[in-house]
């Protein structure tokens, strides 16, 4: 149980400090967004929709202002969010599409 718990702790410490982001997400690419929003949320779909996205029917939330997470840990710097795993990053990080976040929960 304890080697276990040691397991998953040491799995959390990697996702948490910004590791490769290899194996992290079963689908997309490891991001750390400035603001994430459910695809639902009106506003966000509207603010997406300015920046030229189109989010009808996509699964998954709009993450805002995405930064890969290597990029992150290759320059010391944290994300102060949660990270996000996203499918869709066409519009280079200024909008990404197909987010969900990496539960680090115990």
């Amino acid at each position: 149980m304890h080697a276990s718990a040691f397991a998953a702790l040491a799995f959390a410490a990697v996702v948490v400090a910004g590791g490769s982001g290899e194996g992290q997400c079963n689908t997309g690419d490891q991001f750390c967004c400035n603001k994430v929003s459910s695809s639902s949320d009106e506003s966000a779909v509207k603010e997406a929709a300015l920046l030229g996205a189109v989010v009808k029917g996509i699964t998954g939330d709009i993450g805002f202002g995405c930064t890969p997470v290597g990029v992150l840990s290759s320059g010391g710097s944290q994300c102060s969010s949660a990270p996000v795993c996203c499918t869709d990053n066409t519009f280079k990080g200024l909008v990404n599409l197909g987010c969900s976040p990496i539960n680090v929960a115990l």
